[in-house]
């Protein structure tokens, strides 16, 4: 679940400053390029932290924009 979810801190800066990017190349496909987590304070990334995987984050983007689009096909 998402309240499962915690932001890592800046493996470069230590810096509690992370955001997690996700691009895509072709829309509609999961063929992303620099997808991770990004710092805002010292701009080091793409990185993959903690246990999740693209793919999973991914599925959960989609879900959370399914939900918030009322059940329609995003």
């Amino acid at each position: 679940m998402l309240s499962d979810i915690r932001i890592p801190r800046c493996p470069e800066c230590h810096a509690d400053k992370m955001f997690h990017r996700c691009v895509s190349h072709v829309q509609e496909r999961a063929g992303f390029k620099k997808n991770g987590w990004y710092c805002e304070h010292c701009n080091a990334g793409p990185y993959q932290l903690g246990t999740m995987t693209e793919a999973k984050a991914a599925k959960t983007a989609k879900a959370l924009l399914k939900k918030a689009s009322g059940g329609t096909q995003v």
